[in-house]
């Protein structure tokens, strides 16, 4: 299955607009220690050596990336694996990060309405609740 930009920026568009934290319950470098190894990626800013230190001075310390560049430019998730970007939208719904079933329940039905435009979603659903 080949998950277009289009239906990528829809989800995150979605989670933006909707003002939903991807990251739930946990805080956002907990969350995304479940889908990356942030230490050992590379930084883009010379003053630190990991993606790790970029994400905590950037998001955490003066909070100046906007949710959009963070996920879509930073993070690469309109154009990564369609792995990692399901891993991304798995980990948005799991019950450590998301223990509200209803809260849950919703985001999965809106995942799954934008994902189902792909033909070969139609074949086989990747998310489930």
């Amino acid at each position: 299955m080949t998950i277009t930009e289009v239906t990528r920026r829809d989800i995150i568009d979605y989670l933006i607009t909707s003002e939903i934290s991807f990251s739930g319950k946990l805080d956002e470098l907990e969350f995304l220690g479940r889908i990356w190894d942030l230490a050992s990626m590379p930084s883009t800013d010379y003053r630190f050596d990991s993606a790790y230190g970029d994400i905590y001075q950037h998001r955490i310390n003066n909070d100046d990336w906007s949710d959009h560049h963070f996920l879509g430019t930073y993070l690469e998730l309109f154009k990564c694996d369609d792995e990692i970007f399901l891993k991304f939208l798995e980990t948005c719904l799991h019950p450590i990060v998301r223990p509200d079933k209803e809260e849950a329940s919703r985001i999965l039905s809106v995942f799954n309405e934008l994902l189902e435009r792909l033909p070969a979603y139609r074949q086989k659903q990747f998310i489930k609740g």
